[in-house]
């Protein structure tokens, strides 16, 4: 386990204040004209979070899948997020992958995840100063060589921290949120440890980082089993040297 708040609310105003997407006019024409819209924007969040509490769990995500889905222009967004807690995944609006996507696969897909990354790069935390984000996975350079089909196009790592992120900043944006009805300050760490011993097994202390993708290359090793050219990882040296 390690120290981390949801970062659900950053991820939904990151889309919309960057460039990557509009809100529906379909959308924003309805709020106009609907008595509910209208109540829901006009009360406070803390009393929309509180009362979330008492819906059943299918009315909650019912009102989630709608507001994801209608809350977009998708004729004209590049970019979005599956909607998520701690680990933020950013999927690419790409044509014959999604409903209606925008974006070509190819060039035009690797220079728009270009930029994303050097966007969420440039995400401070002004309380600390630092970087917002600790890490970026793009899905296509780990599983190459194609886009995925049904991962994320990015996994997106946020610093752990002791306080919950309300604003971040960007040179061209201010990104706010509120405690979500799922509130907590821990989650699970998407780093563990490795121990190993046995008469194969190199005596030694501490081996350093080892890659998730090394570990079945080196359990099939140190077996005595062929390892499969499917495989992308590598026998770990500092585990079965030689």
């Amino acid at each position: 386990m390690e120290t981390l708040y949801p970062t659900t609310g950053l991820m939904d105003m990151f889309f919309p204040q960057l460039g990557y997407q509009g809100a529906s006019t379909a959308l924003l024409q309805s709020q106009k004209v609907q008595p509910l819209a209208l109540v829901r924007r006009l009360m406070p969040q803390t009393w929309r979070v509180a009362l979330q509490h008492y819906l059943p769990v299918q009315i909650q995500e019912r009102l989630l899948a709608a507001q994801f889905r209608k809350g977009t222009n998708w004729q004209n967004a590049t970019a979005f997020a599956i909607p998520a807690l701690f680990t933020s995944f950013v999927r690419v609006n790409m044509r014959g992958r999604e409903p209606l996507g925008v974006i070509t696969p190819g060039a035009e897909y690797s220079t728009l995840l270009d930029r994303l990354e050097a966007d969420l790069e440039q995400l401070v935390d002004p309380h600390t100063g630092n970087p917002a984000v600790r890490q970026i996975t793009r899905t296509v350079a780990a599983f190459p060589p194609h886009p995925p089909v049904v991962l994320p196009d990015l996994f997106v790592e946020w610093q752990p921290g002791a306080h919950f992120m309300r604003r971040i900043s960007h040179p061209h944006a201010e990104l706010t949120q509120s405690a979500p009805s799922y509130f907590r300050g821990s989650y699970h760490s998407p780093r563990g440890f490795v121990a190993a011993a046995g008469p194969a097994i190199r005596v030694r202390g501490a081996i350093g980082e080892v890659p998730l993708l090394d570990l079945a290359p080196t359990c099939l090793a140190l077996l005595g089993q062929p390892i499969p050219q499917t495989l992308t990882g590598k026998v770990n040296p500092a585990i079965l040297p030689g």
